[in-house]
């Protein structure tokens, strides 16, 4: 009996050393695996109003939040390995904590409950904007705080220690919808230090690579517009010092490289090709083994190839600024709604898979929980076909003019200038643009096109410097309060002027809209636990929004992917849509790598 015991000791030290063991040789680091995910993402500040549906596919390999939303729609731990409600009957507070795994930023620093703290007090800062806010206004005093009416320290949330996070909550609230509500990508913990440090001199913290930390499987080694995107190992993420560098995160590196670095003279106007197009030619010829970002052509190329297909909690949006004169009637707005036919939009101009709405928030989102849908329940607030007629039935007496439509330029003005006789840097925002316009002019509309680059864009959002505006709507909730929120006066997270701060200020949404039957319904719901009394008064709140109009969604976003047969383990797909890359495994990687080494070397000399 002891030979036994001691043989299966043996046998199960054996089995131990064998699972920390890994494939690595010598130095080796591991794979690069070259894949095409995303275009370049301009924003990676989690908390800021995003400019693209497939930023998520970085997002969610480079940042950790306290909790996730699997496939199946099923709150799970990520950074909290655990979480509990507590009743403090001293200060008579219903409390909820959140325990903390053992993880580290990507540059070695343990992940504290105090990173979780400074993310959401930025957020809730008055300064600061962030569609976000108001999935934290359960918390005790935030609403208050992002007035300015009460200092952050005076927010319901304290580290008890470095692994524990307390929240006290407004009021009694359930700890399993609060625990759904953060899983949201733009609540995730950031580091004080490295953003404080980054912008001592005005800088935009996420722009640099050098300048970015993450406490996901990956970090960002590589940040270069028109030349490449690369994530790194994040050699801290699950792993102990001793155990094999590869155990957790198997590839050393993933890179996107774009077609401007490509590309060293002038082509005819006829062969020039978008990125797209360029990434398509790269996956036929096996130079990437991994492609999830399509355009109109490439979709139709491999969507008979293609594989789980997703939809993503993100929308494309329109918002009409009801200051303006001639969008100031809801009957006008509502028209102009109308006047869109979804269904042909989405196949003959966006053409990559995208769902026509019929209703401002989009399938998937939960109603009263994961196993009923919220816009399944509501029913279709209008038609995707359109109602040209109805249209114009709504127009008859009403001021016409001319109007402009300001849609996203996603590449900076220096790239397009010096690749322009390089690149086709077609813009589907335009081409929505175009279409909505044409729909428009039926009514009477002259119309007008406005493109914005980056900074132009975000800067006419903030200053409501526009009559129309397409907005990716970057939601990443499966709650419709997320939704909705923002619409309500005290919900923006719209930056409110410093000197006006106070308990009865606000900035109102970018639509400019105000309604005190709808911000009296997200005000009750935002303290609401009751999931039936919750889904019944968003959807009271949405019927609102449609009546009024102040912006319509026209499609749901959805992705999908091809791979190569030398690319094995893709994870799970989580629910907003982004794919765990911790196990990706290219076959002959070392040979394929060696192989890219030499043309970029040859290509460089």
């Amino acid at each position: 009996m002891k030979k036994f015991i001691a043989l299966t000791l043996v046998t199960i030290m054996a089995l131990v050393a064998l699972a920390g063991c890994s494939s690595l040789k010598d130095e080796e680091k591991g794979a690069n695996i070259s894949v095409y995910m995303s275009s370049f993402p301009y924003c990676l500040d989690p908390a800021l109003v995003q400019l693209d549906a497939d930023v998520i596919q970085v997002l969610g390999l480079v940042y950790e939040g306290l909790t996730a939303i699997n496939e199946n729609g099923k709150v799970v731990g990520a950074l909290a390995e655990d979480w509990y409600s507590y009743y403090d009957a001293v200060y008579d507070e219903y409390q909820m904590f959140f325990v903390l795994r053992d993880s580290y930023w990507n540059d070695g620093r343990k992940v504290s409950a105090d990173d979780v703290i400074y993310a959401w007090k930025r957020i809730l800062d008055p300064a600061f904007e962030s569609p976000y806010a108001s999935l934290l206004f359960p918390i005790k005093n935030a609403k208050a705080v992002k007035s300015g009416a009460m200092s952050s320290d005076d927010l319901g949330i304290a580290a008890t220690d470095d692994t524990l996070l307390c929240i006290t909550f407004e009021k009694e609230y359930d700890i399993d919808l609060f625990a759904e509500q953060i899983a949201c990508t733009g609540l995730v913990p950031l580091r004080e230090d490295v953003i404080t440090d980054a912008e001592k001199d005005g800088a935009i913290w996420d722009a640099s690579a050098a300048s970015i930390v993450c406490n996901g499987p990956y970090g960002v080694k590589n940040l270069e517009e028109g030349i490449r995107l690369v994530l790194e190992r994040n050699a801290s993420y699950n792993r102990e010092a001793e155990q094999a560098l590869d155990k957790a995160v198997k590839p050393y590196r993933i890179t996107i490289t774009y077609q401007e670095n490509t590309i060293e003279k002038s082509v005819d106007e006829e062969l020039r090709i978008t990125d797209s197009a360029f990434q398509a030619n790269r996956f036929a010829n096996e130079n990437i083994f991994f492609m999830s970002n399509f355009d109109k052509e490439a979709y139709a190329q491999y969507s008979g190839k293609a594989k789980d297909e997703v939809s993503l909690m993100s929308t494309y949006v329109y918002y009409f600024n009801t200051e303006n004169e001639l969008l100031s009637s809801k009957e006008v707005r509502k028209a102009l709604s109308l006047a869109l036919n979804r269904e042909d939009l989405v196949s003959s101009v966006t053409g990559t898979g995208e769902k026509a709405v019929t209703g401002y928030v989009p399938e998937g989102v939960f109603n009263t929980g994961r196993k009923n849908d919220f816009r399944e329940e509501g029913g279709d607030l209008f038609s995707a076909n359109g109602d040209m007629n109805k249209a114009k039935e709504l127009m008859k007496g009403k001021k016409t003019g001319t109007i402009s439509i300001a849609y996203l330029i996603p590449e900076s003005e220096d790239l397009m200038n010096n690749n322009k006789r390089k690149v086709n840097y077609e813009n589907v925002y335009e081409d929505i643009a175009e279409y909505a316009a044409k729909a428009w002019k039926e009514l009477g509309f002259k119309v007008e096109l406005v493109g914005l680059h980056e900074d132009e864009y975000r800067l006419a959002l903030s200053t409501r410097d526009f009559d129309v505006i397409g907005v990716t709507n970057v939601v990443n909730s499966t709650d419709a309060y997320a939704w909705l929120s923002s619409f309500a006066t005290r919900f923006s997270g719209c930056a409110v002027e410093p000197s006006l701060t106070g308990e009865d200020v606000y900035t109102a949404h970018q639509t400019n809209w105000e309604n005190d039957e709808f911000d009296k319904l997200i005000d009750e719901v935002c303290y609401e636990s009751d999931r039936e009394v919750r889904a019944e008064k968003l959807h009271a709140a949405e019927q609102i929004l449609a009546d009024e109009c102040p912006a319509t969604a026209l499609f749901q976003y959805t992705n999908c992917y091809v791979k190569s047969s030398k690319l094995s383990g893709i994870g799970d797909t989580y629910y907003f849509g982004y794919r765990d890359f911790s196990d990706l495994s290219l076959k002959n990687w070392r040979k394929i790598n060696a192989a890219e080494d030499e043309a970029s070397n040859a290509t460089e000399n």
